[in-house]
């Protein structure tokens, strides 16, 4: 309740407090705005004509602050003409009642701005859980868009290595095809060149097996390599 008639504010305190409202106070202007941003109240009554700073710009300079949470303003005027009432809601005033305030009328307005700050505070948790909510899904995202690039990158490389792999054993099939010739012909050639030598044609066998058995038995290594990967 900020006024500076000590009456108005006992009568007003003791109207509200039978309501079971939490009444603080202020005389004037700087005092008002002080009081405000020390208790940030759910509910400010707010008389015009206050020294120092009057009704309009105390309202002006609360509604001006963003740190401030909403704090709806009913501005109580002694005088009900227009004027007084468009100055007060271009300040940025919520309610207004005229003096002498009706006390029936007082705690009608009371409740509704209440019941309009409850809702306010509300939607601006609700607002704020949205906002935690999107963040967390939008984390979650890209999270989702990382894993898929990682497993496109792992899926190119299971074509490559399967793309490498048929290459080599096609790579590896003339060459187990050209050895199994070669070593039939070698072994044609042995038997030509040196029919009556048992022995240089025993020695030239055991080569030819060495050999050619250390190539099949490496391509076929290599072909199980590849299977593997």
């Amino acid at each position: 309740v900020l006024d500076d008639n000590p009456m108005i504010v006992d009568i007003t305190q003791v109207c509200l407090s039978t309501q079971g409202y939490e009444i603080v106070t202020a005389a004037d202007g700087d005092a008002a705005i002080t009081m405000a941003v020390a208790h940030l109240p759910d509910l400010i009554l707010l008389d015009v004509m206050m020294p120092k700073r009057d009704g309009f710009d105390v309202c002006r300079t609360l509604k001006a602050d963003r740190l401030l949470p909403f704090m709806p303003i009913i501005l109580v005027t002694a005088r009900a003409d227009s004027e007084d009432i468009v100055r007060g809601l271009e300040a940025g005033a919520d309610e207004y009642l005229t003096k002498p305030v009706d006390h029936v009328a007082l705690v009608a307005r009371v409740r509704s701005m209440l019941r309009i700050k409850e809702q306010h505070d509300t939607i601006q948790q609700q607002a704020g859980q949205l906002k935690i909510q999107a963040a967390e899904l939008a984390a979650r995202n890209n999270e989702l868009a990382l894993q898929l690039i990682e497993e496109a990158k792992l899926a190119e490389i299971a074509r490559l290595l399967g793309d490498i792999g048929h290459d080599v054993k096609n790579m590896m099939m003339p060459i187990l095809l050209g050895v199994d010739l070669l070593d039939t012909e070698l072994k044609e050639l042995i038997v030509t060149l040196a029919p009556q030598d048992e022995k240089r044609k025993r020695v030239a066998e055991e080569l030819s097996h060495e050999v050619f058995g250390m190539v099949r038995s490496n391509s076929r290594r290599v072909q199980d390599r590849v299977k593997e990967i």
